[in-house]
């Protein structure tokens, strides 16, 4: 069965600054309940990216929390728990559907993820009906023709300020997640984000609460 998302209030959308970003590890885990609370704050297309035996694999628009779940427990279990970015999409530009979810990839050997708004041109490029969103036009604009110069842009501490600069948007804090087929991965604003239990979460969508824990 279809969970649908609960009433969340503006005020924590707003706080949470659109969608959830997350970051987990090879060898560690993130329960059902933080993915269920990811989703139900954000449940306009879930999707997630792993690497294993030197490949990457990217599986997205997943809009049944079930289902979402089940298939990332199938995938930690065959491929020996894996790194994986997992995201859970609140739509700000462009359509609800599966293309506009996140990961995507810059590269066959890359993937992104991001949690924010970004700014122009970006964010001009796409309109809340458009069909594509500001994150696919910073992909195919921006990181793209970086990963034809390097494919190891992602890993480049210099570059990576630089990238952190462009995504700057008064009063928003942008953070992206890169991971690559060889397991390989780097956050940018990784600061502005948290680390609970060894996996990285962009804000507290997730984070389970007194009230959430109850039996």
């Amino acid at each position: 069965m279809t969970k649908k998302c609960s009433s969340t209030s503006p005020i924590k959308k707003w706080l949470n600054n659109m969608c959830v970003a997350i970051l987990k590890p090879k060898g560690k885990d993130i329960s059902d309940k933080q993915l269920e609370l990811g989703y139900e704050a954000n449940s306009h297309g879930a999707g997630f990216a792993y690497s294993f035996d030197n490949r990457l694999v990217v599986k997205k628009g997943y809009f049944d929390i079930d289902e979402f779940i089940k298939e990332i427990r199938a995938t930690q279990e065959s491929c020996d728990n894996p790194t994986m970015i997992i995201h859970f999409r609140l739509a700000s530009h462009g359509v609800i559907n599966t293309k506009n979810c996140h990961p995507f990839n810059v590269s066959e050997n890359l993937a992104v993820i991001h949690n924010g708004i970004m700014p122009q041109p970006f964010s001009t490029m796409a309109s809340r009906n458009s069909t594509h969103s500001d994150t696919y036009y910073f992909v195919e604009k921006y990181l793209k023709p970086l990963y034809k110069q390097d494919s190891k842009f992602f890993l480049d501490a210099n570059v990576m300020v630089d990238i952190a600069k462009s995504i700057e948007r008064k009063g928003r804090g942008n953070k992206l997640c890169f991971l690559n087929n060889a397991g390989e991965y780097s956050i940018i604003n990784e600061n502005l984000g948290f680390f609970e239990n060894g996996v990285w979460f962009s804000n507290d969508s997730c984070r389970i609460s007194d009230f959430d824990a109850r039996p």
